[in-house]
C-alpha cells in the first residue's frame, strides 16, 4: 500500500503499511528508516541543518559513536537517547511522544544502524564524455557551443553513502551557487544531460559576466582536479575526450560541481565572478544608492529610502551591531549594510551614539552622536532576487573575511572553521535572505526633543521592520524556489526512498510539490539549506573511501568499495613519490586534510598525482601555470630581445615561431605554451610574428628545443634553447641557450607533463632526468643505446626497394632523417630479445598508426621475440609497418607532404608533434606465461618540423589479430624527420 500525502503537515511519527508476512529484515529496514526520519525531523535542523547547539551531525552515525553520544545495542548508554527522555532535547520545540521515544529505544538496542540505499549503476568516463560529445554534437551553433560549460555530479553520484535524498540537494546547491554568481536578470537553472542526472550545463552567456571565457579561465585556474584525458591508452575514450575539448573550444570544459559550490563562493573566485569592486563606494555607485542622502532624509522625517534597526547582541558580531536597508535604484531590489564594532566603549556605543556614520559632509545635523565603526556586511539583491553579499573594513575597502575580533561563526563554521568568509558563510547563515531581529535602540536610546524625532524617523516601530523584513525574505525565499525548488519536486511531487517491503511517499519534515506546483514560501523555509550542506561535506578531512570515490576508482571495474580501496592501498604502498607527498596516512585508517588534497604548492596537486598513476596518459591540466613562473618569462624575454635584433639585421620586420619541441618522455605541451610567450614578447618589441600562409612565406622562423638537464636531485633546471633560420637556405642565423632554475620536480611536471614512468625502477631505461639518449647503430639503425633491446630504422622507398635512411644525432641528443616531399617510408622495428615478445605503441605526427583503422580497440603491434640458433646466437625477427592501419590485410602508405597537409595538421592536433615517429616498447606475454621480471600490472601509455605525414597509395599489409597482456614501458625514443631542403631540392626562385 502507499500513503500519498498532498500538502499536509504532520506532526506524529512516520505511517507505515505493513502486510502481515512482512519479513524480519522488513522489520529491521523499517525500524531503521524511521528512526533516521525521526531524527531528522526533530533533530537535524539544530543538529546537522545548522548546528545551533554544537557541532554535531546526528544523521552521522560513525561520528555519534566516536563522540559518545550512541552506544549501539546499549539504550541506556546513549547519551542522545538520555537527553530525549528526559525532555532536555529538542530545545525550543515540543518534546518527543512516548511512541518516538520508544522508537529510539528500540532502534538502538537493535544497533542503531540507518538504512542502506538502493546501489546505484556506477558511471565512469565513457558516460561522462560520450554524454558531453553528443550534447556538443547536437548543438549546431559553434557560438553556443563554445559557451556551454559543464558540472559533473558523477563522483557523488558513485558514492554508496550518498543517499538519494542527499543528492538533491547538491543539484540544488549547484543550481544556487550558480545564480549567486550570476549578473542576469533571470534565474538561470543548469540543465541535466542525462538521465541520472550527474551532469550540468550552463550557457555563461546567459550568465551576464563581461567575459565568459575569461571568467570560466578564473575558474579553471584555481580548479585542482583537471585532466586531460585525450592520452588516455583506451583509444575510444581519447577520441571522444579530443573531440569534447576541440568542440568546446576548452581543454577543461567541466569541473566536479560540489567543487564549484564550495569554492566559487567564498573569494577569490566569488569576487571576480560578480566583479565586485574593492571599495564600498564602487559597489554604491553601481547599485545607485545614495546611503548618505538616504540617511539625511530619514533623520529630517523626509519620505525617504532608508531603514534602520540596532541590536545590543546579534550572535554574529561580538559587539552591537546597526543594520541599515535602502532601497536600490539600478533595479528592483534592496540594500542592507550592517555597521559592526570592535568594542562599546566611546564612540563605538550605539545607544549613546545612534546617528552614525561619521559624513565626508559638513551636513551631518548630529555630528556628535555619531558612532564610529569598524567594519560591516553588506547585502543586496541581484538582479535575479538572490544576494550578494560583501565584507568591508571601517573604510568600506573589500575584505575576504571578517576580522576575528569582530565576527566569527562559532556554530555553522561554513569555511570550514568560525572564520566569516565573504560569500560561503553569508550564504549559509542568511539561507532565508534576511535574518529577523528585534530592534533595541528605538526603544534603548535616551533622547529628547529634536533628537528624538531624528532617531523615530530613522528607527521606525518593530512592526513596521517586521514588515520590511518579511517583505525581503519573501522576496529571496521567491527567488530561491524558482533556483532550486525544481530539484524538490519530482514528477510525482515524491521523495522515494527504496526499502524491502514499503516505498514511502514523503519525508516527514520536509515538503515536495505536487506536480505543476511550485513549493511555497514557507515550505521554502523547511528545507535544509543546501550549500551549507555539500560546503560542510566538502571541507570534511578525507579518509581512505573518500579519496577513492572522488579518483573514480570506484567506477573502474571495482566490485565495491572494499576492492577499489585496496587498489589505491597498493599504488601508494608501492609508488614512493604518493607515500612522500603526504598519502601515507590514508592507508593507516586516518584522514588527510581536504586543502592538502587539493595543494598546488608544488603545481600538481595531490590528486592529480594521484589520478595519473590509476589513469595512465592522463596529463594534469595547468591553466593556473604560466610561464612567468620561476623566471621563465624574463628569461624568454631576454632571448626575444635578441631575437629582435637578428631580425633587424636580416632587414626584416617578421619572423615565424616554428615548433618547440621537447623530450620524447614528455607530452608536446609546454611547447605551444613556450612559443606563444616567445610571440607575445616578441610582439611587445614591435616584431610581427607570421601566421598561416604568411609563416610558410617568412624569410625567418624561430625554433627551439627543451629538456631538464639533471643538476643534483634539489636543482633540476629548465633548458630552452632557440635558434633563428633562414628558410629557404635552412642557414642557423643565430642560437642561444638558457636554463632556469625550477623548484623541483613536481613543478617541472606542472611545465612539461609527467615523465612516462610509473615507478623507479623504469627512470633507467627512459633516461632519467636527462633528455632521451639515442645511439645510432651502423649508420641506419637508432635505439636508447648499443645493448638496448628494440631498434629502429626509416626506410624509403626508392624505386621498387625500400633502403634505410641515414640517422643523424644533433648536438641535444635527438636522432633525425632527411626526406623529400613525396617521399613513401616505412618504419622497421626490431626485437633483439630472446625472452619475451615485445608490444610497440607507434605514432607518427602525434597520430596513433591505428588513427585511421577500422579496428579503433586496437593500440600495438606485437614484435616476435628473437630465436635462437644451433650455436646460441640470436635471430630477430624484423617487423615492417607499410603505412596507416586500415584493415589487417590493408594499410595507407606514409608519404611525406609539407607542414601544412599533414593529416596532424588537418585534424588539429598539436603542432609540436608534426615532424616526429615515436616508439614505445613494453613486454608482451600470453595469458598463462610468466610475466616478465617486474611486472605487476598491464599499463599501457601511447604518446606522441616542418614536415608531415598523409596517406599514400592502398598497399597490401597482412595483420594477425594477438591477445597478449601488456607490460610497463621499457623504452621510448623518437626520431625527427625534416623535408631535405638541399639546393638540389629546393623549388626554383620566382
Amino acid at each position: 500500500m502507499k500513503l500519498m500525502f498532498a500538502g499536509l503537515r504532520w506532526a506524529a511519527g512516520v505511517f507505515i503499511c505493513l502486510s502481515a508476512a512482512a519479513s524480519r529484515a522488513d522489520e529491521t529496514a523499517n525500524l531503521e528508516f524511521q528512526a533516521r526520519e525521526l531524527l531528522k525531523r526533530r533533530c537535524h535542523a539544530c543538529h546537522g541543518a545548522e548546528h545551533k547547539y554544537e557541532d554535531l551531525e546526528v544523521l552521522d552515525r560513525d561520528g555519534l559513536i566516536e563522540d559518545g553520544y550512541l552506544t549501539p545495542g546499549d539504550p541506556d548508554d546513549s547519551r542522545i537517547l538520555q537527553v530525549i527522555e528526559g525532555d532536555e532535547m529538542p530545545k525550543g520545540g515540543p518534546p518527543l511522544s512516548a511512541a518516538e521515544k520508544e522508537l529510539l529505544r528500540r532502534w538502538i538496542s537493535e544497533g542503531a544502524n540507518f538504512p542502506t540505499f538502493a546501489e546505484r549503476k556506477k558511471l565512469g568516463l565513457e558516460h561522462l564524455l560520450t554524454t558531453l560529445k553528443k550534447r556538443l554534437d547536437q548543438e549546431g551553433d559553434e557560438a553556443t557551443r563554445r559557451s556551454l560549460r559543464f558540472f559533473t555530479l558523477l563522483h557523488v553520484y558513485n558514492d554508496p553513502r550518498v543517499s538519494d535524498d542527499d543528492l538533491r540537494l547538491y543539484r540544488a546547491a549547484l543550481s544556487k551557487a550558480i545564480n549567486s554568481v550570476s549578473r542576469a536578470e533571470e534565474i538561470i537553472l543548469p540543465a541535466a544531460l542525462d538521465d541520472e542526472q550527474t551532469i550540468y550545463e550552463v550557457d555563461l552567456r546567459k550568465l551576464k559576466w563581461p567575459n565568459p571565457r575569461e571568467a570560466w579561465l578564473r575558474i579553471v585556474d584555481r580548479y585542482p582536479y583537471g585532466l586531460r584525458l585525450d592520452g588516455l591508452s583506451d583509444r575510444a575514450l581519447a577520441d571522444a575526450a579530443r573531440q569534447v575539448y576541440a568542440a568546446a573550444g576548452s581543454d577543461l570544459p567541466y569541473v566536479h560541481a560540489d567543487w564549484f559550490v564550495a569554492t566559487a563562493l567564498r573569494p577569490p573566485l566569488y569576487h571576480d565572478l560578480l566583479g565586485l569592486p574593492k571599495t564600498l563606494d564602487e559597489l554604491l555607485a553601481d547599485l545607485d544608492v545614495d546611503d548618505e542622502q538616504d540617511f539625511l532624509d530619514a533623520l529630517a522625517g523626509k519620505p525617504n529610502r532608508l531603514v534602520r534597526g540596532g541590536v545590543i547582541d546579534s550572535g554574529v558580531a561580538e559587539f552591537n551591531r546597526v543594520l541599515d536597508r535602502h532601497n536600490l535604484g539600478a533595479y528592483d531590489g534592496v540594500f542592507w549594510i550592517s555597521h559592526d564594532f570592535l568594542g562599546v566603549e566611546g564612540r563605538r556605543n550605539i545607544m549613546s551614539s545612534p546617528f552614525g556614520p561619521k559624513l565626508q559632509s559638513a551636513a551631518h545635523p548630529f555630528p556628535q552622536l555619531a558612532y564610529e565603526h569598524d567594519g560591516g556586511e553588506l547585502i543586496a539583491s541581484l538582479p535575479n532576487g538572490l544576494h550578494l553579499y560583501l565584507l568591508i573594513d571601517a573604510e568600506g575597502n573589500r575584505l575576504d573575511a571578517a576580522p576575528f575580533g569582530i565576527a566569527q561563526d562559532d556554530v555553522l563554521k561554513a569555511s570550514g572553521d568560525a572564520t566569516i568568509v565573504n560569500g560561503i558563510s553569508c550564504v549559509a547563515c542568511h539561507r532565508h535572505g534576511m535574518i529577523s531581529f528585534q530592534d533595541q535602540m528605538r526603544g534603548g536610546v535616551a533622547l529628547a526633543g529634536a533628537t528624538r524625532r531624528a532617531l523615530e524617523h530613522l528607527v521606525p516601530p518593530q512592526n513596521e521592520l517586521e514588515r520590511v523584513l518579511t517583505e525581503d525574505q519573501d522576496r529571496y525565499l521567491t527567488a530561491l524556489e524558482k533556483a532550486i525548488g525544481v530539484f524538490f519536486a519530482p514528477p510525482g511531487g515524491r521523495l522515494e526512498h527504496q526499502m524491502p517491503v514499503v516505498l514511502l511517499e514523503k519525508a516527514i519534515g520536509v515538503f515536495f510539490a505536487p506536480p505543476g506546483k511550485e513549493l511555497s514560501l514557507e515550505e521554502m523555509r523547511r528545507l535544509e539549506e543546501p550549500v551549507y550542506f555539500v560546503a560542510r561535506r566538502y571541507n570534511q578531512s578525507l579518509a581512505l573511501t573518500d579519496a577513492v570515490v572522488e579518483l573514480g576508482v570506484v567506477e573502474q571495474g571495482a566490485a565495491n568499495l572494499a576492492i577499489a580501496e585496496q587498489t589505491l592501498r597498493e599504488k601508494i604502498e608501492n609508488i614512493a613519490r604518493l607515500g612522500q607527498r603526504g598519502l601515507v596516512p590514508l592507508i593507516n585508517g586516518d584522514r588527510i586534510k581536504r586543502a592538502d588534497w587539493e595543494s598546488r604548492d608544488r603545481a600538481v596537486s595531490l590528486y592529480q598525482l594521484v589520478a595519473r598513476e590509476l589513469r595512465p596518459g592522463a596529463v594534469p591540466v595547468h591553466l593556473g601555470v604560466r610561464p612567468d613562473a620561476a623566471g621563465l618569462r624574463e628569461s624568454i624575454a631576454a632571448l626575444a630581445a635578441e631575437i629582435s635584433k637578428v631580425i633587424r639585421e636580416e632587414e626584416q620586420r617578421e619572423a615565424a615561431v616554428g615548433a618547440i619541441s621537447g623530450p620524447t618522455r614528455f607530452p608536446a605541451s609546454v611547447g605551444s605554451l613556450l612559443a606563444k610567450t616567445l610571440e607575445e614578447e616578441l610582439d611587445k618589441l614591435g616584431v610581427a610574428v607570421a601566421k598561416g600562409a604568411a609563416a610558410r612565406a617568412a624569410a625567418l622562423e624561430i625554433k627551439g628545443d627543451y629538456g631538464i638537464n639533471d643538476n643534483g636531485p634539489d636543482n633540476p633546471r629548465l633548458k630552452l634553447i632557440l635558434r633563428v633560420f633562414r628558410t629557404r637556405t635552412i642557414d642557423e642565423v643565430w642560437s642561444e641557450q638558457l636554463e632556469i632554475e625550477a623548484p623541483d620536480e613536481e613543478f617541472l611536471t606542472a611545465l612539461v607533463g609527467p615523465s612516462t614512468p610509473a615507478s623507479a625502477d623504469q627512470e633507467d631505461v627512459l633516461g632519467g632526468a636527462e633528455a632521451p639518449l639515442v645511439k645510432v647503430i651502423d649508420r641506419h639503425s637508432v635505439a636508447n643505446s648499443a645493448s638496448a633491446e628494440h631498434v629502429v630504422q626509416i626506410l624509403k622507398k626508392s624505386g621498387d626497394r625500400f633502403i634505410p635512411c641515414e640517422v643523424t644525432v644533433d648536438k641535444d641528443g635527438h636522432a633525425r632523417v632527411r626526406l623529400k616531399r613525396g617521399d613513401v617510408f616505412r618504419i622497421r622495428i626490431i626485437n633483439k630479445s630472446a625472452g619475451f615478445d615485445a608490444a610497440a605503441a607507434i605514432s607518427i605526427d602525434g597520430l596513433s598508426l591505428f588513427e585511421f583503422s577500422e579496428y579503433k580497440e586496437y593500440s600495438r603491434v606485437i614484435l616476435p621475440r628473437a630465436t635462437r640458433d644451433a650455436e646460441g646466437g640470436v635471430a630477430p625477427q624484423p617487423r615492417d609497418i607499410r603505412g596507416w592501419h586500415v584493415t589487417n590485410n590493408v594499410s595507407d602508405e606514409f608519404v611525406v607532404t609539407d607542414f601544412a597537409g599533414a593529416l596532424a595538421v588537418q585534424l588539429n592536433r598539436p603542432p609540436e608533434q608534426v615532424g616526429t615517429i615515436t616508439l614505445q616498447f613494453a613486454h608482451a606475454w600470453r595469458k598463462g606465461e610468466t610475466p616478465p621480471p617486474g611486472e605487476r600490472d598491464p599499463d599501457t601509455v601511447t604518446r606522441g618540423g616542418d614536415a608531415g605525414t598523409g596517406k599514400g597509395e592502398r598497399i597490401e599489409a597482412r595483420y594477425t589479430e594477438e591477445e597478449r597482456f601488456i607490460g610497463r614501458n621499457r623504452s621510448a625514443l623518437t626520431i625527427r624527420y625534416e623535408i631535405d631542403e638541399s639546393p638540389a631540392n629546393l623549388p626554383p626562385k620566382t
